[in-house]
């Protein structure tokens, strides 16, 4: 998003920007904009949620007291909960874009968003509990993690959603992985959400003048 804030201060797309045959494509350039600041809400809250949940075992674990078979039973219940809402999300994700751009100097912004789009489908499906590497790679983008073998990145949100079906394997390191995961995950968010406000100014800013 940060390359986008700087193409839109270059004159060639500033004047494209101020075209009046792009007013309808700028519009859903702001459509989409605000769409995938939804999207960065949905996946916060998820996040919340889940670590909230995460920390109350983790203290449980660390007192060893006896309420954990309860308290892993509310996690695993708000876990389905949260994939149902993911498979909505993806759902109406794959709706097929009908955006079109004519001028070569807004393209970059629709293949973005088309990319943006991707990267929370990868998201949501890794939150879900995928088991396909291929999520992990686009998610590890939103996160700046280098590329690394899929057996060393594991979802962790599958190892504990099985380790809690089983609470005797259940492992607090694990559960500290996935709560770091999780804490990676919010810091890229927030940082996506930061870029799309200042993207959406930068816009706003130029059809002003």
């Amino acid at each position: 998003m940060s390359l986008l804030i700087s193409l839109s201060a270059l004159p060639v797309t500033q004047h494209a920007l101020g075209q009046e045959q792009n007013m309808e494509a700028i519009e859903q350039l702001l459509d989409g904009s605000l769409r995938i600041l939804e999207l960065c809400n949905i996946s916060k809250d998820a996040l919340l949620h889940m670590k909230e949940g995460l920390m109350e075992i983790q203290s449980i674990l660390r007192r060893k007291r006896s309420d954990l078979s309860g308290e892993v039973k509310k996690y695993l219940v708000s876990r389905r909960s949260l994939k149902k809402s993911f498979q909505k999300v993806l759902k109406n994700l794959k709706v097929k874009q009908n955006q079109e751009c004519n001028d070569e100097s807004l393209v970059a912004f629709v293949k973005a968003e088309a990319v943006t789009i991707a990267l929370f489908d990868s998201l949501f499906s890794f939150m879900s509990g995928s088991k396909t590497c291929g999520k992990w790679s686009l998610v590890s983008k939103l996160i700046n993690q280098k590329k690394v073998s899929c057996e060393a990145q594991e979802n962790k949100f599958t190892t504990i959603d099985s380790e809690f079906q089983s609470e005797k394997s259940l492992k607090k390191e694990d559960v500290q992985i996935l709560e770091s995961c999780i804490q990676d995950l919010e810091d890229g968010l927030e940082s996506l959400t930061k870029s799309l406000i200042k993207y959406r100014v930068s816009i706003l800013n130029i059809l002003g003048h």
